[in-house]
């Protein structure tokens, strides 16, 4: 099992991949716009979907565009 945590902000996000054993697997900080959610798409798609638990932290409506980009 992978859990991922997300924190959005206005025009970022950071990202926390981590395995069941709390081990950090990678993290970073990509922009609030399509080249960052195809960034993270694309760090996503190394694990099995199945495998994956999205925890996501944001104020308001920021989170919007995210979600539905990998909803």
């Amino acid at each position: 099992m992978y859990f991922v945590g997300i924190d959005i902000s206005k025009n970022s996000f950071h990202y926390y991949i981590s395995d069941s054993d709390r081990t950090k697997i990678v993290s970073g900080k990509l922009k609030q716009n399509m080249s960052g959610f195809t960034t993270f798409d694309k760090i996503l798609k190394k694990f099995n979907k199945r495998e994956i638990i999205i925890g996501i932290f944001s104020i308001q409506y920021l989170y919007r565009e995210l979600n539905e980009f990998i909803a």
